[in-house]
């Protein structure tokens, strides 16, 4: 029966007495408090939480469908239909740091873009050298993160709309997490274009 308020104004003085009396019969024990939660854990969890912490190396393969007006911007070749699919090979690094099960850091990288067997290094504004991870989440074997431009000198372009949203899976062997796997998709600013990229993540 759920237990209320109204119940116990109804409960008759032997019955209230009984209750009263019964939590402190022999054989009846003070439940224990709850464990506390150990670093590596989630509230709730018992498994540990995936130590994504400390330097990676990635590998993201990017592709980008914009209008082809934009492609000398970004030094792409010229081509004859309204639209360009660039296609950039990026890699680098992440430094990331965790608390819990969420994570956040930095990253590194150099990359290179191609369109129609044309190679060709975009300028720093189209895929900047250093960029945040940031609201990183882990939920078991799955994680989720996104990331955005920094300026130089650290500090971040403020427009959350311009970030990336990553989503992909953590793979353990031995109880030792070594490799990150995700797909981004990414808004592009400025026309009506849309950015997807595959990322492949292993400890150096």
């Amino acid at each position: 029966m759920r237990f209320t308020l109204h119940s116990f104004i109804r409960m008759s003085p032997l019955m209230l007495a009984s209750a009263v009396l019964g939590g402190c019969a022999d054989g009846v024990t003070t439940p224990a408090p709850p464990s506390p939660t150990l670093p590596g854990q989630v509230a709730g969890h018992s498994a540990p939480v995936p130590d994504l912490q400390g330097l990676w190396v990635f590998e993201e393969r990017i592709w980008v469908l914009q209008p082809s007006a934009l492609n000398p911007i970004i030094g792409a070749p010229a081509v004859a239909t309204p639209m360009t699919q660039v296609v950039c090979d990026a890699e680098g690094t992440l430094d990331l740091e965790q608390l819990g099960a969420t994570f956040w850091g930095t990253a590194t990288q150099s990359v290179v873009c191609h369109v129609d067997g044309v190679q060709f290094v975009p300028p720093p504004f189209a895929f900047n050298p250093v960029f945040a991870v940031r609201n990183g989440r882990i939920h078991g074997h799955s994680l989720y993160f996104e990331t955005g431009h920094v300026i130089g000198d650290g500090d971040e372009v403020p427009t959350q709309e311009s970030d990336c949203a990553n989503r992909g899976s953590i793979r353990v062997v031995g109880g030792v997490v070594d490799a990150l796997e995700a797909v981004g998709n990414c808004p592009v600013p400025f026309h009506p274009g849309e950015q997807h990229s595959s990322w492949s993540i292993r400890r150096p």
